[in-house]
């Protein structure tokens, strides 16, 4: 609505894909999604918004980015090998040139936020999407040395500079 206010009720069961169809004029549409499971028992009806339960986990907030002055990041991880262990998870510290905070929305991880400097995990096939990065922010994104362990690593994107209304990928495969 002319708000910005979003109330459900009575959903069915199931599972649905909550995000931002139209942005507002000026403004870049957010491509944050949030994943809601809706149950339905003889106990009551059980919510959850990106796996989390609780009263304040269906409190949403959508941050939208005036046009031209953001952007995208995307950290993905691939391990190859026969003796690869691909449950694994490997250790990466992202850098910001700006020292800013920001929202990550995970894909076969959990969703969180990421501080210049901080540490994220992931293992084979997981990624996240680091958003409302500023323009012309420069970037460094460094996996942890598992060469003792026998993972050489190889990398694409690490280092870079955020372009508004652009993504930039970083992968890393061991």
């Amino acid at each position: 609505g002319a708000t910005g206010a979003l109330s459900m009720r009575a959903l069915p069961s199931g599972s649905y894909i909550l995000r931002e169809t139209k942005a507002p004029t000026g403004y870049s549409l957010s491509t944050l999604s949030h994943r809601v499971e809706v149950a339905a028992s003889s106990d009551g009806v059980s919510v959850s918004v990106d796996g989390k339960t609780g009263a304040d986990s269906h409190n949403l907030s959508v941050t939208d980015y005036p046009v031209g002055t953001t952007g995208t990041i995307v950290l993905s991880k691939t391990v190859v090998g026969d003796g690869a262990d691909h449950t694994k998870p490997f250790e990466f510290t992202v850098t910001f040139s700006d020292n800013s905070t920001h929202s990550y929305q995970g894909q076969g991880v959990a969703d969180g936020m990421i501080s210049s400097g901080g540490k994220v995990s992931l293992a084979d096939g997981q990624s996240i999407i680091i958003y409302g990065v500023a323009a012309g922010t420069l970037y460094s994104i460094a996996e942890k040395d598992y060469e003792p362990e026998y993972y050489s690593q190889t990398s694409t994107g690490s280092i870079g500079s955020v372009s508004a209304d652009a993504t930039s990928s970083a992968s890393f495969v061991n």
